[in-house]
């Protein structure tokens, strides 16, 4: 049940960042670390309340509402007399775990590492799939500080959004992954090469989203009327319009530049041969 409900969470998270949702990421981010406090709770695991920290330090982060952010406030106190009570003696802040791993000398090793592990195990599978297994990824590098992680999973997001928006003609899931690159952006501060690479994906997913509304925006028009041979198209379909050509009426047989249920291939081979 526990499981479920932090799988649940982290899914309203996602959600929420793909959807630029501040107050809904500082709920779903203080929910998640409600449950990991009630587990070092029960377990008296410092990792644990490491975790539940370093959630409550990302809700704060995102919390605009004083009343909010002083009741997380209350919370990272909370956990600090569990941890005490716990016998945690090496219990250290959110921050300080922070800090150990942006001045952690391999990081970019680290995290690559992290994520090829991830592409490897997950080879082969779909895209709801490798975005549940990314989501996952995302809790556990905002729980323990990891910021590199943290922009890595949040661009593999993107990128499955956009692969997926592209697939399916759907802008709504272009613009989930724009504001996946844009939070994977604000999380990279210290990083001017890396906030160069994310801006460039952020303009790519934008060309892209122009290029499927310009397309979407042709389907949806009034169909256009191009000429044709009739003898390949007797048996399709047969529109007569008159015509005024040098004085004198005359008909052409015509057919819509689109017709439901005709294929590129065979538009194509219809206009083999117009005059």
């Amino acid at each position: 049940m526990e499981r479920q409900l932090e799988l649940g969470y982290s899914r309203v998270l996602r959600d929420a960042i793909a959807d630029n949702d501040t107050q809904l990421q500082t709920e779903a981010l203080k929910c998640l670390g409600d449950l990991y406090l009630e587990r070092g709770r029960i377990e008296k695991d410092e990792g644990e309340f490491d975790k539940a920290a370093a959630l409550y330090g990302a809700a704060f982060v995102r919390c605009t509402d004083s009343d909010g952010r002083e009741a997380i406030k209350h919370r990272i106190r909370y956990v600090e007399k569990l941890a005490s009570k716990a016998h945690c003696k090496d219990w250290h802040s959110h921050r300080d775990i922070e800090n150990n791993i942006r001045t952690f000398p391999s990081s970019i090793l680290r995290v690559a590492d992290a994520c090829l592990t991830l592409d490897r195990t997950q080879d082969g599978r779909d895209v709801g799939f490798l975005k549940e297994t990314y989501t996952r990824t995302l809790v556990t590098a905002i729980a323990t500080c990891d910021t590199p992680l943290e922009v890595e999973v949040l661009k593999t997001l993107g990128d499955l959004y956009l692969e997926e928006g592209k697939v399916m003609s759907d802008l709504s899931l272009m613009l989930k992954a724009k504001r996946m690159y844009e939070r994977a952006r604000t999380r990279c501060d210290d990083d001017p090469d890396e906030r160069e690479a994310l801006l460039h994906r952020v303009l790519y997913t934008e060309r892209i989203k122009e290029v499927l509304k310009r397309r979407l925006g042709a389907n949806t028009a009034a169909p256009r009327y191009v000429k044709v041979n009739t003898s390949i198209i007797h048996s399709y379909v047969k529109v007569n319009t008159p015509m005024i050509h040098k004085g004198r009426s005359s008909r052409l047989n015509i057919i819509p530049a689109s017709v439901p249920g005709m294929t590129d291939r065979l538009f194509a081979y219809l206009l083999i041969g117009c005059p």
